[in-house]
């Protein structure tokens, strides 16, 4: 996924999509489009929290810390917002009485003056940056009245006649308030999402006959927060809007859309309906992305869309997506997008590996370089690691146990690091005696399967590849449990290895002559 914290444009209109509340969840997602960096930050620092994935699948870090944007407060994990603990003081004695605490004045409403677009906001300007009370109690009932004001606010802004760029901003201000509204505990503010759906996808449809190219943009990026919200209530809308954007030839900005809808629309079709429709908006993508600087958005809603491919079932299509995609991005003027490309056509590469060789080139830890060929007859497990991956290290004591149990019967394991700092690297292996090859390249301009990081497109470590004894990929589900069931199956059952007749793997053995 591209980090677009990177392509800002301070020209164009700025999309209102800092925050997309998944209604049904209780939580918002944070989006950031193309130039909406700046405008956002500020309130997309304040108090968020980071939802864990929910994929079922293991804990995997992303590798090269691609941003996928995805900021959240649940209710139930925003504990501290809304009140504070204050332990009693230690100078006090324990049964000695409090003192008597002066009660805070009751919070009033706070009134929106009624005014022009720059009144108004210049007044929620204000109002947002107001500090609240250092008592707990009156602090928690301001931010709601301070949220429920923003909200108002933001709505008389959206009763007046507004331009593209101040519906926009408009829209900031009513998730704006949603935001504090939830921070402060007020789940009251839910209720005003299916609403907002509706404002949001209505005034897309509006204003698209009489928008400029620069302005398009942000109504796609409403039309898309109106299905976050309100999920399949809002597919109908979004799909007329769709097609609208393709009758104006916006190709790319219907993309976009699509690639939100089609997940939604997979509750509800037909394997074959759906198959067809990811097979037109796939072919659609190839169109739009083969021009020399595809926009940035597209190339993000077409990556989102293929992560996608898996869950909904489509594994076989996914790699062949994957390839053809990144064949098409690797050509780009962009260098940012051609190195995504070279990224996707790895994942499809991968992707197509199971039944088929795996190639494995590279230079050991200690400069030496690496033989495939030794390993095989073996059964090796391929591991893509680095020091600095939780899921990574824990996994570590796992392989460890099934090396020994398995080591005397055929079993090896090659890791492929992924560290960027080589100090990190050799101090990890200086204190964890790793009886196995590790490979690591040093050299950045290195490609192809010199460098197996960008060929096999790892998007996420530890990803593991267990290879059969002719070199064949089995298997990437070989971690935990599994990894023990698969060898169980491939090898025997296991015993105990007697430490007076181990086999030694190539990497020991090649130690092991050394040392004499």
């Amino acid at each position: 996924m591209l980090h677009r914290g990177h392509i800002d444009s301070p020209d164009h209109v700025r999309p209102a999509s800092a925050i997309l509340f998944a209604a049904g969840h209780g939580e918002y997602r944070s989006l950031r489009s193309r130039a909406a960096t700046v405008r956002h930050a500020e309130f997309m620092a304040a108090d968020l929290i980071v939802i864990p994935s929910t994929d079922t699948k293991k804990e995997r870090c992303p590798v090269k810390r691609f941003v996928l944007a995805s900021i959240a407060v649940a209710l139930g994990l925003a504990a501290g917002i809304s009140g504070h603990y204050r332990p009693a003081s230690a100078a006090e004695p324990a049964d000695s009485p409090e003192p008597e605490a002066k009660q805070p004045a009751a919070q009033e409403p706070i009134q929106v003056p009624d005014g022009d677009f720059a009144q108004i906001t210049a007044f929620l300007e204000k109002l947002a940056q107001q500090p609240a009370p250092a008592n707990p109690e009156a602090a928690a009932e301001f931010r709601k009245a301070q949220a429920a004001a923003i909200r108002s606010g933001a709505e008389k802004l959206l009763s007046q006649k507004l331009s593209v760029a101040q519906a926009d901003e408009a829209f900031q201000w009513k998730f704006r308030g949603i935001l504090f509204g939830l921070q402060s505990g007020d789940t009251s503010v839910r209720q005003e999402l299916p609403q907002l759906a509706d404002t949001l996808i209505a005034r897309a449809l509006d204003n698209l006959g009489s928008a400029t190219d620069d302005e398009l943009p942000a109504l796609v990026q409403w039309a898309v927060m109106a299905v976050r919200i309100a999920g399949p209530a809002a597919v109908e809308k979004a799909q007329d809007f769709s097609a609208k954007l393709r009758e104006k030839q916006k190709a790319g900005l219907s993309l976009q859309l699509e690639a939100v809808l089609l997940p939604l629309l997979a509750r509800s079709d037909t394997r074959e309906e759906l198959a067809g429709r990811l097979d037109k908006f796939f072919a659609d993508a190839k169109t739009a992305l083969s021009k020399e600087s595809p926009e940035l958005e597209t190339v993000q809603a077409v990556t989102s869309l293929l992560g996608q491919l898996e869950a909904l079932g489509f594994d076989e299509a996914a790699g062949r997506h994957y390839k053809e995609i990144g064949e098409l991005l690797v050509k780009s003027s962009d260098e940012q997008i051609a190195r995504l490309g070279r990224r996707l056509e790895g994942v499809g590469r991968r992707l197509s590996l199971v039944g088929n060789q795996l190639e494995l080139v590279g230079k050991t830890v200690d400069g030496k370089d690496f033989d495939w060929s030794q390993y095989r007859g073996k059964v090796v497990l391929v591991d893509f690691f680095a020091t600095w991956c939780g899921p990574c290290r824990a996994e570590m004591p796992n392989l460890k146990k099934n090396y020994e149990l398995y080591h005397d019967k055929g079993f090896d394991v090659v890791a492929v690091s992924l560290d960027q700092d080589r100090q990190a690297l050799e101090s990890y292996l200086e204190e964890n005696k790793l009886p196995w090859a590790v490979l690591h390249n040093q050299d950045p301009e290195a490609s192809g399967p010199a460098n197996p990081a960008d060929y096999y497109g790892i998007m996420a470590i530890p990803t593991v590849m267990l290879v059969d004894k002719d070199g064949k990929v089995l298997t990437f589900e070989a971690r935990g449990s599994k990894l023990g069931e698969r060898l169980s199956e491939l090898l025997g059952s296991a015993e105990k290895p007697d430490d007076s007749a181990t086999s030694k793997s190539p990497a020991s053995a090649a130690v092991e002559r050394e040392g004499k």
